[in-house]
């Protein structure tokens, strides 16, 4: 009785894993399909929304399979990429109410998202993509910071009436500073002790000081570059590309793949667009010179170079259509762009204040910058947090407005330095040679070990069918992991480890069954016993080697590393658990009246 509760409860977890893993690596099997999500700020009658999005699309002849709603946003799908892209254009241009309209290639069912069953993430050597290799420009960050340090011990100097001779900026960051009196040095070395500014020389009868900013600038660079990739995959979500691999690569960086993608010059256009938004105020022509303004297209006005806040503080922006039937543009800041720009409009009510964009652009070998204003407002009250921008041509301009509102700008300059396209046939060509030599493999494998051991080899077979399905039900629950023909190599490696784990298996209990008569049950576990060391070892130093190679490889080798670290274990606890039971329990079930003799 005791040994079929045992069975049963052992019955029904093997049997509840084996679906699982079904479940799970189902979507790499189905045939993925053309949707649109359309999504917005919020929908106060889902209804009313459906209808007029059927409307525009049957009015126009774009005939949809489905549209469903889920949260602030519908799913449409389409027979095809071109029904998808005539209807995302469509669709762009009559629901101004909409914060995105992005395409996407689904091939899992929503209920199988919700469990987290997706497809695995394949590499654009298997399904064709661009490769891109950006990489930040550090000299140019340390002489914008330089300068920036420079400028404020400039306006220290000058606010504090502190005459000086003269500024010299030297090698690796060091300045020196000339003055006329000995007051005016000590004054500024206790400024430089208070902001942590490293005085390299005091001379108490000398009239010059030296300094160096004492930041960690190797540290600072590293998370400008962290802050870097977040842009960039910021940047790519709102364009709605859902799949993207980007990584840092090396110290100075980043690598970027996006599979299925073609067109590459308009993706750089997209997000490498380095432009920042700034908010200055505005001042009549009849203002000091000094304050260094520049002249705006409106000809009574001057704009002020030095910015009251950044597109840093940036959090959040979408469109809207105001009372009067106009695009506004919603800006959401964070904290300290709050109280920033709460100060300012307390102090400044009745001014004008304008909306900035400088783009940066390079011809030849010299850099351009040029500044066009979007915006011109007077402040009528104080705001904080979030306020809205008028004024804006149309809806299409105040979706690209906002988007470069919501994409932030880039903390380190970056220029690229590799690009590749990997032809989608290319990719195809990889997936069906892949899949071929993997097949060819595992049928040859199966076939060997079921000729060899017999009924043992079927069962051994079968054990190397549940792995490969736990294998892959694995990589598609890891979104991290990203398969590429190496990883394929990987499996395939997996599939030799698994039936020499079964070969050491069935040739013991072969050996032990010609050895002496017991019963099956105790040929079995003796068995086990005398191949557990050897086959664990045997995995640990597999292990171990995959490891290695994830720290020290590059990105393609990883693939195949995570290949062989996942289907070891799965193959030698398989084998120790689900190939062992199924022989005890064919055993108690008396399918196998004999062993090898």
């Amino acid at each position: 009785m005791k040994i079929q509760k045992n069975f049963f409860w052992k019955n029904s977890i093997l049997l509840i894993v084996f679906f699982l893993s079904i479940i799970y690596s189902l979507p790499n099997f189905l045939k993925s399909h053309p949707y649109l999500q359309v999504s917005f700020t919020e929908i106060s009658d889902p209804n009313k929304k459906f209808l007029f999005i059927s409307d525009i699309l049957k009015k126009n002849k774009i005939y949809f399979k489905s549209i469903k709603k889920y949260k602030n946003f519908f799913f449409i799908k389409f027979k095809n990429f071109e029904l998808q892209n005539k209807a995302k254009k469509i669709l762009s241009k009559y629901l101004i109410d909409a914060i995105e309209i992005s395409s996407k290639n689904i091939s899992t069912p929503i209920w199988m998202q919700k469990i987290g069953a997706n497809s695995i993430k394949l590499g654009i050597d298997l399904v064709g993509g661009i490769n891109l290799v950006v990489k930040v420009n550090k000299n140019e960050f340390l002489k914008e910071f330089n300068q920036k340090k420079r400028k404020s011990i400039e306006n220290f100097l000058k606010n504090e009436n502190l005459p000086y001779k003269e500024i010299i900026e030297k090698n690796d960051g060091i300045i020196e500073i000339l003055f006329y009196e000995e007051f005016s040095k000590k004054k500024t070395v206790s400024f430089l002790q208070k902001n942590n500014i490293k005085i390299l020389n005091f001379k108490k009868n000398s009239k010059s000081l030296e300094f160096k900013f004492l930041e960690s600038m190797e540290q600072k660079i590293s998370n400008l570059v962290e802050k870097n990739i977040n842009i960039i995959k910021n940047r790519i979500k709102k364009i709605g590309i859902s799949e993207y691999y980007v990584r840092k690569k090396g110290d100075e960086c980043i690598s970027i793949e996006i599979p299925k993608l073609q067109n590459i010059e308009k993706f750089k256009k997209t997000i490498f667009s380095n432009t920042r938004v700034e908010f200055r105020k505005i001042v009549y022509k009849n203002i000091e010179e000094k304050n260094k303004l520049f002249f705006s297209k409106d000809s009574d006005l001057y704009i002020e170079s030095i910015p009251i806040l950044d597109g840093n503080h940036i959090l959040d922006s979408n469109v809207s259509i105001n009372e009067y039937g106009d695009p506004q543009i919603n800006v959401f800041l964070d904290n300290l762009g709050g109280r920033i720009i709460e100060n300012f409009t307390r102090k400044n009510i009745g001014s004008l204040l304008s909306v900035v964009l400088i783009k940066f652009d390079k011809i030849g070998n010299k850099n351009y910058q040029v500044e066009d204003t979007i915006s011109i407002a007077k402040i009528q009250s104080v705001i904080s947090n979030n306020f809205r921008i008028l004024g804006v041509k149309n809806v299409q301009e105040a979706r690209k407005i906002s988007y470069l509102f919501r994409s932030g700008q880039f903390e380190l300059p970056i220029q690229i330095i590799e690009e590749k396209i990997v032809e989608p046939s290319l990719g195809k060509e990889n997936i069906k040679k892949s899949i071929l030599s993997c097949a060819i493999g595992i049928l040859f494998s199966m076939l060997f070990i079921t000729i060899h051991y017999k009924f043992f080899g079927v069962i051994a077979a079968f054990s190397l069918v549940f792995t490969l399905f736990l294998i892959i039900s694995i990589f598609s629950i890891i979104p991290e992991i990203t398969l590429n023909i190496y990883g394929l190599a990987g499996i395939l490696l997996i599939t030799a480890i698994s039936v020499d784990i079964n070969i050491l298996i069935n040739e013991r209990i072969r050996e032990e069954s010609k050895k002496e008569k017991e019963d099956f049950i105790k040929i079995i576990k003796k068995s086990y016993k005398k191949v557990y060391s050897s086959i664990i070892d045997s995995s640990i130093t597999t292990i171990i080697a995959s490891i290695i190679l994830i720290f020290l490889g590059n990105e393609t080798i990883k693939s195949f590393s995570y290949a062989t670290i996942i289907g070891t274990l799965i193959s030698t606890i398989n084998s120790f658990i689900f190939t062992k039971y199924i022989i005890k329990f064919l055993i108690y079930k008396k399918f196998l009246k004999k062993f090898y003799k």
